[in-house]
């Protein structure tokens, strides 16, 4: 298959690249950084400013004109700063949302109405367990815009049921190199997510992990603020 992925730099989006090419399968990445260079047949990289609406639709153009026209569009760029303190920095507030919400409804504007055409194709957006409950000090944006995210993908899961084109998210807990408790490695949570999306099985839905961190998280909806505040919020 044909794999697109943002955000092929480092963390997740690097694990998804690497496990998707051990599997044979041909992969478009983009970042807005520097990347290692990879010299693997089923690769091909361009540098792109996901944010930016232009640079998205000649990226997207490019691979049109190539032919690759992805069978799955992996949604994994995000952008988490710290955006409050004593007043509300706008700026990196926006860029939270730019990024996280406008920097992934982008790319599934230019493939959508192919998508359409074709009746097949699936977008998976890359979200986070912290839209159930933030736990980080300081820190207003990047949740609040991966709740939207998840929201908009839900409505549009509604709007397209019958298309055959799926809007799966995948809302990740706590990821990390090494091991830890009650999160996943970056490379245990590419292997769940590629197992998903190449599984075969209706899988158009929302998808949390890892387990322990997702239950604990939501559980903490029943924890009075206050004491949340004083007790466990970073």
């Amino acid at each position: 298959m044909k794999i697109f992925i943002t955000g092929v730099s480092r963390g997740l989006g690097k694990a998804l690249m690497n496990e998707f090419m051990e599997r044979g399968h041909s992969v478009w990445g983009v970042t807005r950084g520097k990347i290692e260079v990879c010299k693997a047949d089923n690769f091909i990289y361009s540098k792109c400013d996901i944010s930016n609406p232009e640079e998205v639709r000649k990226v997207s153009q490019e691979m049109i004109q190539k032919g690759f026209i992805p069978d799955i569009i992996v949604l994994n760029a995000g952008y988490a700063v710290d955006d409050v303190n004593y007043s509300i920095e706008y700026e990196k507030l926006k860029e939270n949302f730019n990024i996280n919400l406008f920097g992934s409804l982008n790319w599934v504007n230019e493939f959508l109405p192919i998508y359409l055409k074709a009746g097949k194709g699936t977008f998976a957006a890359i979200s986070s367990l912290s839209i159930y409950r933030e736990n980080h000090q300081n820190r207003i944006g990047y949740s609040a815009s991966k709740l939207a995210l998840n929201k908009i993908f839900e409505n549009l899961r509604m709007q397209y049921y019958y298309s055959g084109v799926k809007f799966i998210i995948f809302c990740a807990g706590r990821m990390a190199a090494g091991k830890s408790f009650i999160g996943i490695t970056y490379s245990d949570a590419a292997k769940l997510i590629v197992d998903n999306l190449t599984s075969g099985k209706n899988n158009n839905r929302t998808i949390d992990f890892p387990l322990i961190q997702s239950y604990l998280t939501r559980l903490t909806r029943l924890i009075p603020e206050i004491v949340f505040k004083k007790y466990i919020l970073k």
